[in-house]
């Protein structure tokens, strides 16, 4: 199920520690970066790391990953998921891009979920989706992360080393992250900008039309293109719109498009539509257009006769035939 108001990627970003060189999983944006296995405070902040590793650039593509060695060593890593989930009740979120996203709970269980928004990049939205807050304290796995790809892994705690099955790198489990569920897979939201619903209903039908094409069609019902429709009859580029969208036009709308449509070539195309004659549309072109020349009818019987002369008579010898015949 495809979220129409953002692009959701699900992101991977650690740093080395300037200290100890372990791995810092990056979690949330507004913590301060502090290595979990020797305490060091880093000299920047989580801000600093996404301008550094260009999270911008997410909005460019659907996938992306990128080791940077310089004055910080960082790994970052995205990919591009159809929706996101509720962490509480697992139900898919559809999240409207007017929506205030600092307090908001979930529509199917009303729980709060976290959602944050990174100073100076306002149009990408970060989701943590947080381990089960029913879970054990002290589970028989500990999900981490490999420091060399960054992959979700599951680690028995009981042991200071795990295998990573993606890189095969032989990864070793420091003290603080035993018996500690410490990955929460975040999300990044791109929000989309739609115009309002409420624009195709507009008197003025060049922003009904900025409308459809923004908002796309699937939002509307049949009753809603059909006022749509009604409200601009006489102009043919919404209607077109709709038509292009495979979305069906009332047989009596149409008819009055029919009627109030100017252009001959428009008149044409509906008028075939609705299974008009030549006659029909030629005379509805004559009301727009006086000096428009009727299309010619041919005859019929004439038709016949002429497809008759084409073909050569059936006793006519022809070719190798005629010439040893005479």
């Amino acid at each position: 199920m495809n979220n129409p108001h953002f692009k959701w990627s699900i992101y991977n970003l650690n740093i080395a520690c300037e200290k100890c060189g372990d791995r810092i999983i990056f979690q949330k944006p507004g913590e301060k970066i502090i290595c979990k296995s020797c305490g060091n405070k880093a000299s920047y902040d989580w801000k600093h790391v996404l301008d550094y590793v260009k999270l911008e650039d997410i909005k460019k593509h659907d996938n992306g990953s990128k080791n940077l060695i310089g004055a910080i060593e960082a790994r970052s890593k995205f990919d591009k998921v159809d929706h996101i989930n509720c962490y509480h009740c697992k139900s898919t979120l559809n999240l409207a891009p007017e929506i205030a996203l600092d307090n908001y709970s979930c529509t199917h269980c009303n729980k709060s979920l976290a959602f944050e928004n990174i100073k100076g990049m306002h149009d990408l939205v970060f989701y943590l989706y947080k381990t089960d807050p029913n879970a054990i304290e002290t589970p028989a796995l500990v999900a981490v992360k490999c420091v060399s790809c960054g992959a979700p892994l599951e680690a028995d705690p009981t042991k200071p080393n795990y295998h990573c099955k993606f890189c095969s790198t032989e990864n070793i489990l420091p003290l603080s992250l035993r018996f500690k569920v410490v990955v929460n897979d975040i999300y990044i939201g791109e929000r989309r900008n739609f115009f309002p619903k409420e624009l195709v209903f507009s008197k003025d039908p060049a922003e009904v039309l900025k409308g459809l094409k923004k908002n796309g069609l699937g939002s509307l019902n049949d009753e809603e293109l059909k006022q749509i429709l009604q409200n601009h009859l006489s102009n043919t580029a919404i209607y077109f719109e709709i038509i292009g969208n495979e979305r069906t036009v009332p047989k009596e709308i149409e008819e009055e498009v029919f009627l109030i449509c100017s252009n001959p070539q428009h008149i044409k195309i509906i008028g075939h539509r609705l299974n008009k004659s030549i006659e029909e549309i030629d005379a509805r072109i004559k009301q727009v257009n006086p000096g428009y020349q009727s299309t010619p009818k041919v005859n019929q019987k004439d038709k016949t006769n002429k497809e008759e002369d084409k073909q050569p008579p059936a006793d006519k010898k022809t070719g190798f035939f005629k010439r040893l015949f005479g």
